[in-house]
């Protein structure tokens, strides 16, 4: 078994290297910096990694070429497998993000049918295993204000948009945000739903749903394959007014009227 020294690294300490040519080559510390600035930016883009230490208008940046994988089982809780920080000092302007994470696509034909992810986020239970407590949560965003917030900028645990870029001339949907379920399996207990919004909080909230349409949504819904279930006939007597809805229009508070019975003919 290996036994490993917990000193720190001398600049007089050497570095092996194996190579691909099969031989092992050392360097000190100290040449670190100077081996990797005129020996490893000169590897192709083409290469398994390509590594570049240096400035991009004033910014230090690692740059890795190809597939990278990140693997490990933390144990402990709130721990992670990758931790990526930034810690933001500007007073104007913006932070776009601890990383971005952008995908690029290049058809071979102007005809491809490829689907192009941004990014893939998964939480999956292991097939051999089962879970009596806990859930799975496929992204996860938060919000944390630990100083004062006094502005008129918009704040969001979930940013969503549609660049103004390109040409559409034909989709089948285009669309902020897709809720989208592919179970097939029952549900025995609890409530299954396509989304669900809470206030676990103190704090009551104006409204469930904020829509700003700047008079440029023209419907509230759009329902589509609903009939015999969520919508059906409502042609005949109409029963007794038991509840309303409030809804808030440009600042003036309406309400939607809901009955106990509505008879179909």
């Amino acid at each position: 078994m290996k036994t490993y020294s917990n000193r720190p690294i001398e600049t007089t300490d050497y570095l092996t290297v194996h190579d691909s040519d099969g031989n092992d080559y050392k360097m000190k510390w100290s040449d670190v910096e100077t081996f990797v600035s005129t020996n490893l930016t000169t590897i192709a883009v083409d290469e398994t990694l390509v590594m570049t230490l240096g400035t991009t208008a004033g910014t230090d940046y690692f740059r890795i070429n190809g597939a990278t994988k990140c693997i490990n089982r933390p144990l402990a809780d709130d721990t992670f497998a990758l931790e990526v920080k930034a810690d933001f000092t500007g007073a104007t302007g913006q932070l776009q993000g601890a990383f971005q994470c952008s995908s690029r696509a290049y058809p071979a034909t102007d005809t491809t049918a490829a689907i192009v992810r941004g990014g893939y986020f998964q939480s999956q239970l292991h097939s051999a295993d089962a879970m009596t407590g806990g859930g799975l949560i496929g992204l996860y965003c938060q919000i944390d204000n630990a100083g004062t917030m006094d502005g008129t900028s918009v704040s969001a645990a979930l940013h969503t948009d549609i660049t103004d870029d390109g040409v559409y001339t034909a989709v089948t949907s285009l669309t902020s945000l897709r809720v989208e379920s592919h179970l097939s399996q029952a549900v025995s207990s609890g409530i299954y739903s396509m989304m669900e919004i809470v206030n676990s909080g103190t704090t009551a909230a104006d409204s469930a749903i904020y829509i700003d349409g700047s008079d440029k949504i023209t419907s509230l819904f759009s329902l589509v394959d609903v009939g015999g279930g969520m919508v059906t006939a409502a042609t005949g007597a109409v029963g007794n007014t038991t509840d309303k809805v409030a809804v808030i229009v440009d600042g003036t508070t309406r309400y939607l009227v809901l009955y106990d019975a509505i008879a179909a003919t």
